[in-house]
Parts: C-alpha cells; structure tokens; sequence
C-alpha cells in the first residue's frame, strides 16, 4: 500500500489478474444504484457474466456472452442499462443482467479496448485503448479520440459522490478513477491527463461500491 491510501483505498473493490471463481477477473463493476445493494458483475477470459454478493459471500454464473474473449469493459449507465465492449469484435453491446444475452449496439474499430465507464450523466462512455483515451457514443458506438493520457489504464470507474483524495484535495462527484500496473490514477477527461494518486496492491480493474464506499 502507498502513501495515503487508508483514505482512499477503502473506497474501492480492486482485483487483481487472478482467479474468482472460473476465470480471470478482467471487467468488475458494482450492480446499478436502483438495486440498493452491494452486487458486482464481473467477466474474465471465458467471456462469462458473474454476480458476486460481498455481503452473503456468493458468486453465480449469470451465463455466457459468446466465445472467449481477452478483454470486455462494461459500465452501467445511471439508468441501470449494462453495456460492455468486446474488443475482439470492436463492438459496443448492451447486456441482459439475467441472461447474460448480448445485443448489439454498434462496431466502431477499436481494438485494444481496456476499460470502459459512463460520466456522471450517462451521455458519454469514456474507453482507453492503450494510453488513449475516447469519448464512444452509447447510442450508436461512435469513438471519438480524445488524445493522450501519458499511461496506459486497464481500468476505468466514476465516483459516485465527492472523495476527499490524498494530495489532490476534494473531487466532485463523477471524478472519474484509473487503475494500471498497480497504481491508481486521477483521470482528467478534458486535458486529458493522469494524476497519481499512490501505489496498489492490484491491478486490471477496479469499482466503487454503491455509495462510495
């Protein structure tokens, strides 16, 4: 743990690349707000969609997205909508959270999609691809680069609330967060560009629990 993560780190459910359940852990995001409970989805190589409830200690297989795949961002939009990146296909879908059935929402061409995660109002999905960042439409799956971050982010999450953040001070409300190589990151989506924040013990993606915590 690095300098002034008590104050922060407790926030966050981090993951590391390594086996829950069946499969590596490559996507992790808390189930929407409207559910009122501590719930996270969670994908790995296999392409399959999970439900693990931290507080009675379950992990269920929702069921299969499609064939293994190496990487799917997903984010749930402030309407409780899920969607999810397959960077195999270079498509944007929407995810049913009882099936795990996909529907397309459209094919842009990124392929080295790493983490996806909505803004505060839902209108933009914020994608890294390598240490670039994008602006994708959930509309239609339309990318927009908005340039460099200076690092490349394996996973992407919005706070829910204003966090008091070590060395940076208080951040609003859909500050938006960054993890890679085991080092957690501010990210400013207008620059953009990265602010360290300190050292984790883990890696590949991260996820607010519902009230920030």
């Amino acid at each position: 743990w690095g300098k002034g993560e008590s104050c922060l780190m407790s926030r966050f459910l981090l993951s590391c690349a390594n086996r829950c359940g069946a499969a590596f852990v490559l996507a992790l995001l808390v189930g929407p707000m409207v559910l009122a409970e501590e719930i996270y989805y969670q994908v790995g190589f296999t392409n399959r969609l999970r439900l693990a409830d931290t507080d009675v200690g379950t992990d269920v297989l929702i069921g299969s997205m499609g064939p293994a795949d190496d990487s799917l961002g997903m984010s749930f939009s402030p309407e409780g909508v899920l969607y999810g990146y397959n960077r195999s296909t270079s498509s944007l879908y929407t995810i049913d959270t009882t099936t795990a059935a996909t529907t397309l929402v459209g094919a842009n061409g990124l392929q080295a999609v790493e983490s996806l995660t909505f803004d505060a109002t839902g209108s933009t999905l914020y994608a890294t691809s390598g240490s670039q960042l994008y602006a994708m439409d959930p509309a239609d799956a339309t990318a927009t680069l908005i340039g460099a971050l200076g690092t490349s982010l394996d996973g992407l999450t919005v706070s829910p609330v204003p966090l008091d953040v070590f060395g940076i001070g208080t951040v609003p409300a859909g500050t938006i967060f960054g993890i890679d190589t085991r080092e957690l990151f501010v990210v400013d989506v207008v620059t953009p560009s990265t602010t360290s924040i300190g050292s984790v013990s883990a890696n590949e993606t991260l996820a607010f629990g519902p009230t920030g915590t």
